[in-house]
Formats: C-alpha cells, structure tokens, sequence
C-alpha cells in the first residue's frame, strides 16, 4: 500500500495536459451507462445479406486501417454522403444528454466493448473494427475500452477509424458515446520503471496521452487509466485492477483499500473536484472475491466508533458511491468449461456466464467488459442484451449466495 501511495500522490500532484471535464455528480454520472440493468432491447445486429459482404471482402485486406474507407465505400448501405480521408480529431466528450440521445434509439445498453486480445494484423483490425461499428450501430453498446499497448496501438487505431466511420458516415454522435484508454507501458529511464514494463514518469504518461488522442482521433478521452505493475489509475474517474482489490488484507504487497485511496484523491484533488469515480474488477464465476469476500478494511466516518470492520468489496462501493465495472465476465472464454444451471433464451456457455455477471443486483455495478471480435462470438453475446437480465433471486440460486 505504501508503494501504491507514493505513486499515486506523484501523479495527482503532477500537472498533465489535460482539458477538465466538467464536475458531475453522482446522479448524472450514472446516466452514462444508462441500461445495464435495463429490460431487453429489440434490435438486430446484422442481415445475412450484410454478413456476406463482410466476409467477401477479407479477400481484400491490406493495410487495412489505412485504407477503410474503401471498405465503406463497397458496403454500399448508406445514401449519405460520406468523407472519411480528412485527418480532423472528433471533437467533444461524452454526456447525460448524448447518452439520453443513444438510449432513444434502442432499447437497453448492456455491454462494452473492449480490444486487449488479437494479433496485431489486418484481420484482428478489420475483425474490430466491424465489431464496434456493429455493437454501436445496434445500440447494444456505447462504452469502448482500449489501451494504448493493445495490439501495439492498433487496437486505438482501429477503434479511431471505426469512431470516425460511426460519426461522418452514420450520424452517431461524439457524446453518445463513453471512451476509455490506458496508458504506463514502456520504459524510459530505470529508476521511473517498474518490473522493467511500466513507466509512471510524468513526461511519459503526457506522451502517451497524446498519442492515445491522436491514436484515437479524438479531442478527448472521458476515462484514461494509467497501467501500473499493481492497478491502473484514471486521473479523472478511477482505477482499474486485476489483484489489489482482490488480494486478502494480509497480503500488503496486493491489497488496495479503496476507501484510503478515496482519502488520497480527495487531499490531493479537493473533496469535491478529484472525480475519482470508477473502480474495474475482474468480476465472474472464476473471480467472485469482489462480491463475496471480506476483504476490504472500512471505517465509517460518520461513526464514532474507531474500529474498522471488513466488508466485500460492492459493498464499500455501495457506501462509498463508487460505480464499478465489471471486467473479465468470460475470462477470455477459458470459462467454457464451468457450466452453469440453464438460464432461459440462453443456450451457449459463455453467454450465459455473461448474462449472470451483467445482472449482478448491485446498486453500483453500472457496466460489464467484454471483449469480442469474431462474429459467431459477436452473435451470441448479443442474445444476452435482447433478454431481460436474471432477477435477484436467479442470480443468487445459481452463485449459491444467501
């Protein structure tokens, strides 16, 4: 934790390039994410007709984020004039209004999408970059989740080309939609790295937010973590980790209280103005410390007891009004092989893994991660958001929780 703390100190107080978003609160925060605990929508992801083109044209791949919008001239689907060679960052950043705007033409948004696996090849890219468009266009989802050493940048690129074909070609716009990144990967000077991959170095991090936005083509990115040998920080919204806010307390070199974390930002930032708002958490059948482990040290500061008492970590979200992202539903789809009880409409595996983390009852849980890219797989995750998500009362019987 002390580790965790300097580090986290040296990046608040340091000054970073970044235009300030405005303040929101906690009630229009949420609206971001708007319907994951929504009733199913009623939409189409693809016609077979369309499908068939797609596929005609991997035939054709070269250098492809170089040249979509050739692709986008082939498809032929739209009577819209359309420019998708003018090199102009999109301007804007995400809102409760856009997001309102989104929600008006679908019913329920369930998912985001994310990109950290796949070669870093034409194919992985044009993969992507169909995924997103489809999943947007759908309205299945609106939050995209990226990192600049994804697929070696390629993975910013491709989401950047797919958000400009979303925006000049089919009219969806910049606020509707909620973009995060990360960056802290590679070294520069030894004594700024961590375990020889991470650098935390404030001209570092000003470096590749730059080329994050200029990867992306956007003017600004609504949620940045930044990659650290134990968590990811945002320097706005959150933090996103694989172990510390799961480690057990005794585990000091891994176990992050978020509460304390919370106590940093607000000294450094200002109680009000550190908008310090997100946690991501690997969250699922394989993974479920966050929702029923003790783990996480809380005091409560309107108490005047000065003991500290241990709690699950939604818990202390729910108390804390933290929103938390689910990440690693499917674990990469290695959990194919853990099968659980039959949830209606849902035939495959996987999907069902999904639909259970994405209708956790849990009050701050606004999101779930997954990553996808293949259409077979595109095709049955979309199943999950057209159901309704399980009720309590399900979602407790098949995790066996009282």
């Amino acid at each position: 934790m002390k580790i965790c703390q300097k580090l986290l100190q040296k990046q608040f107080k340091s000054k970073f390039p970044f235009k300030q978003f405005p303040i929101i609160n906690e009630v229009s925060l949420r609206q971001y994410f708007w319907g994951s605990k929504q009733p199913q929508m009623q939409a189409k992801l693809i016609d077979s007709e369309q499908e068939l083109k797609i596929d005609r044209y991997r035939g054709q791949l070269q250098d492809f984020i170089q040249n979509f919008e050739k692709f986008e001239e082939y498809l032929e689907d739209t009577q819209n004039k359309f420019d998708l060679k003018k090199d102009v960052p999109v301007q804007g950043f995400c809102t409760v209004e856009g997001t309102q705007r989104f929600k008006q033409r679908a019913s329920t948004q369930n998912g985001r999408l994310g990109s950290y696996l796949g070669a870093p090849d034409d194919a992985t890219d044009f993969d992507l970059y169909n995924a997103m468009k489809l999943l947007v266009l759908s309205g299945g989802v609106n939050v995209i989740d990226t990192a600049i050493n994804y697929r070696c940048q390629k993975s910013e690129r491709t989401f950047g080309a797919a958000l400009k074909t979303l925006i000049r070609k089919y009219g969806i716009n910049r606020d509707e939609l909620f973009i995060c990144t990360k960056n802290g990967y590679i070294p520069i000077k030894p004594e700024d790295v961590a375990n020889g991959i991470h650098c935390m170095h404030p001209a570092f991090l000003e470096n590749q937010f730059n080329q994050s936005r200029n990867n992306l083509g956007v003017e600004a990115i609504d949620l940045m973590y930044i990659h650290n040998s134990y968590e990811s920080w945002s320097l706005y919204y959150g933090m996103a980790t694989w172990l510390c806010f799961r480690g057990k307390p005794d585990e000091e070199k891994i176990n992050l209280n978020l509460q304390k974390c919370i106590e940093m930002a607000e000294q450094i930032g200002g109680k009000e103005n550190h908008n310090f708002k997100f946690i991501q958490v690997p969250m699922g059948v394989a993974m479920p410390e966050a929702f029923v482990e003790k783990w996480q040290e809380f005091h409560d500061p309107n108490s005047a007891n000065a003991q500290s008492e241990l709690k699950i970590l939604v818990a202390v979200c729910n108390l804390l009004k933290m929103n938390l992202i689910a990440s690693k539903p499917i674990l990469e789809g290695k959990i194919e092989s853990t099968t659980i009880p039959q949830i209606t409409n849902i035939k495959d595996t996987v999907a069902k893994h999904l639909q259970l983390v994405r209708s956790m009852p849990i009050r701050c849980h606004i999101s779930t991660l997954v990553g996808m890219k293949k259409m077979e797989n595109l095709k049955k995750n979309f199943e999950v958001i057209k159901n309704e998500p399980l009720t309590k009362e399900e979602f407790l019987r098949i995790m066996k929780l009282k």
